[in-house]
């Protein structure tokens, strides 16, 4: 099927750029960082995160991997992932999975640690 328009962001705009930070309406969103890996541990230990999340991590080693595979994903411009942090502190993680940069198109991931749900890390948003 033919494309009826050129790609609503060319490739290789976000290959070639830093990962910009993500606008957050509370606390800072950036990108994830090695120094974070034990904060992705902790949230992947969560009943709830690993019920909706495709993997498991089991170690220091994994986490660290996990962090280090989005500026990869970023360069290859198949996904994006930032932290979600309320000062130094880790509180959640949002992402767009299956980038699609014909269609401008992505699917969006996020999870939240248990003591911050609540806050409006995440808040819902309700139809009118």
């Amino acid at each position: 099927m033919p494309v009826l328009t050129g790609p609503a962001l060319p490739e290789g705009r976000c290959a070639t750029a830093a990962s910009p930070p993500c606008p957050s309406t509370t606390g800072c969103c950036c990108a994830l960082d090695p120094a974070d890996a034990d904060a992705v541990r902790a949230a992947f230990a969560c009943p709830d995160i690993q019920r909706w999340h495709v993997r498991r991590i089991d170690s220091a080693d994994e986490a660290a991997a996990w962090v280090e595979t989005w500026p990869l994903r970023w360069r290859a411009e198949t996904d994006a992932s930032w932290a979600v942090a309320e000062g130094d502190r880790v509180v959640g993680q949002v992402g767009l999975r299956t980038v699609d940069l014909v269609e401008g198109s992505a699917r969006v991931s996020y999870w939240v640690v248990p003591d911050a749900r609540g806050a409006s890390v995440a808040p819902a948003r309700r139809a009118p």
